[in-house]
């Protein structure tokens, strides 16, 4: 009886070993380039440029080859390092969450595909996705003055964080920069309604901002 078990335990085991080399299988060729032939002859695609550029999402858009099949862009990280391949019919492509973390500097480059045959690869252009959405901020430790606004940190470097505080009628009362994850606000009026949202900026780059927080109310004490 032991035998038969010891058998059919080592049978699920190989069933389950397979099915994760498949899988493993299967995203390892999703990630590879097209099995094509590179022909110089066929124009290369130029002028690469970036639009709406989300915290997770970047919009890919360069001149259009005439009678090129599809196109295919190569993703790769700031140290040129490869994280995938992706394909489209049009002079365009929307890099999706799928591919990109928040905050981080991408490269991509693209290459004309003509049936069997390809361009080389264009030059890259260079990007970085903006900071996160601000969540989880909460507001402790009010008084009748006072009150200690908290929130998570958002992944990446080069970060601070916008403040916003305004009063019940959305009147805005300060704008604090922190490059922390807490701030005590003080001044504050006695037995008033407050409103404050929390916003995540690039500090190298500053109109490279994330989605504010939502709306977190309070009222002193």
């Amino acid at each position: 009886m032991k035998k038969i078990l010891c058998a059919v335990m080592a049978m699920c085991f190989l069933v389950s070993l397979s099915f994760a080399l498949n899988a493993s299988a299967k995203t390892v060729k999703k990630n590879k380039p097209l099995n094509v032939t590179v022909d110089t002859s066929i124009e290369v695609p130029t002028n690469l440029s970036v639009l709406d550029r989300r915290s997770t999402t970047a919009h890919i858009i360069w001149d259009e080859i005439t009678d090129a099949t599809k196109y295919e862009m190569k993703l790769a990280d700031k140290d040129d390092k490869t994280i995938g391949y992706l394909r489209s019919s049009m002079n365009y492509k929307t890099v999706a969450s799928k591919w990109l973390l928040s905050n981080k500097t991408y490269h991509a480059s693209v290459r004309t595909i003509k049936g069997s045959l390809a361009s080389e690869w264009s030059s890259y252009v260079t990007f970085r996705t903006k900071p996160s959405k601000v969540k989880n901020v909460l507001v402790t430790d009010i008084t009748e003055n006072s009150a200690v606004v908290s929130w998570n940190a958002c992944r990446g470097s080069n970060l601070k964080y916008i403040v916003k505080l305004t009063d019940g009628n959305n009147q805005m009362i300060s704008t604090n920069y922190v490059t922390g994850k807490t701030l005590t606000l003080s001044g504050l009026d006695s037995n008033t309604v407050y409103k404050v949202k929390v916003q995540a900026q690039n500090t190298k780059k500053k109109s490279d901002k994330g989605a504010l927080s939502e709306e977190v109310l309070f009222e002193t004490l």
